[in-house]
């Protein structure tokens, strides 16, 4: 298990995935592996995009306590969040078929 620091820091998500993850070798890997390409995919999308993504997901923050933060509205914070959820599932899409879970139209 991680350093309680480090579990606050990297948000309860990333802990619980490296958790699984550090019980089986080949599950570590892959988990690495997809921490690489998660890390390069929120670097394809804008600061505002990511800094909300990381809030919300790796932070656990509500969207109302994101907006006062940032200082601006809920709904703005639903609308960035939206782009940036979408603009990821774009980045990893690669993941889809690899998780069986293509479109067959």
């Amino acid at each position: 298990m991680k350093p309680q620091a480090e579990f606050e820091h990297n948000g309860r998500a990333t802990a619980m995935f490296h958790e699984h993850a550090s019980n089986d070798p080949e599950r570590s890997t892959e988990s690495s592996v997809a921490k690489v390409h998660i890390e390069n995919a929120l670097k394809n999308i804008s600061p505002r995009e990511r800094s909300i993504f990381v809030l919300r997901h790796y932070n656990d923050m509500p969207l109302k306590e994101i907006a006062v933060t940032l200082r601006i509205s809920e709904g703005a914070v639903k609308s960035i969040l939206f782009r940036a959820l979408k603009r990821l599932q774009k980045e990893l899409s690669f993941y889809r078929q690899d998780l069986g879970l293509e479109n067959k139209r």
